[in-house]
């Protein structure tokens, strides 16, 4: 029997998320503070990146995500992060990456690092906990899948970007010549939009 695959992938936390929205956060309140308060443009600007930057670089060198899983028939088994046994996910997703939200843990956000690894995480990770949830005893909680395309928040997304492809249509109208870029951005978005609206992911 060939052994499991050791599958590259990246694995991100809340932390690694919210490094990116403080950041952009961060980046416009420092900013905007230094060159309202002490009106110097240059510190406004540094401090502005600093913020925009350290965030991320705190969270991904305290929590590195470079990572190796084997997919087994009782979990996975993480290079870095240890083992996550299949017992203690309480849902997962597999839209644009794994997302396994576990019992009092972190939840895992997990990408793969090279062309094809993704989807062979998905495929085996699926198979494997399918059929563990097989081989439990009857009444034994199992992980429900659960889909953000077709959900609530993708439609609502979707609808947002509807609205916002008739503004930035109405914004390139608004100019003679009309702004061909805006129109550009409004027409991706309708696309996008529709597309999320219909309950289906955009295709690239």
């Amino acid at each position: 029997m060939d052994p499991p695959d050791e599958l590259l992938v990246s694995v991100y936390t809340r932390w690694h998320q919210g490094s990116v929205i403080g950041g952009i956060v961060l980046c416009p309140a420092l900013a905007i503070s230094v060159i309202h308060f002490w009106h110097d443009f240059v510190i406004g600007i540094v401090l502005g990146m600093i913020g925009l930057l350290g965030p991320g670089l705190i969270a991904f060198r305290g929590f590195p995500s470079k990572d190796t899983v084997v997919v087994q028939p009782h979990g996975l088994a993480f290079s870095r992060r240890g083992w996550v046994p299949y017992s203690e996910i309480l849902s997962y997703g597999a839209d644009d990456y794994l997302k396994l939200k576990r019992a009092g843990r972190t939840t895992l956000l997990v990408a793969g690092r090279q062309t094809g690894h993704y989807a062979r995480l998905c495929g085996q990770f699926i198979r494997s906990i399918e059929a563990w949830h097989a081989s439990q005893p009857a009444g034994t909680p199992q992980a429900g899948r659960t889909r953000f395309y077709g959900g609530p928040l993708a439609r609502t997304i979707g609808g947002l970007l509807v609205l916002g492809s008739f503004f930035a249509a109405w914004a390139a109208w608004s100019f003679t010549p009309p702004k061909i870029y805006l129109l550009a951005m409004g027409g991706t978005a309708l696309v996008v939009g529709l597309a999320m609206l219909a309950g289906r992911k955009p295709s690239p």
